[in-house]
């Protein structure tokens, strides 16, 4: 867990930084295949 409740910066840009190396790693893998967010992943 993080010191602050709040996310930061660069909390920020590491999810959106996940959530496109995802989103490519899906598009890899499963070409064709419609990208759909995991619900656990927030």
């Amino acid at each position: 867990m993080t010191p602050t409740a709040r996310p930061t910066a660069r909390t920020t840009r590491t999810r959106s930084w996940l959530r496109r190396l995802d989103a490519y790693t899906l598009e890899v893998f499963n070409p064709g295949a419609p990208y759909r967010p995991r619900p656990d992943r927030g």
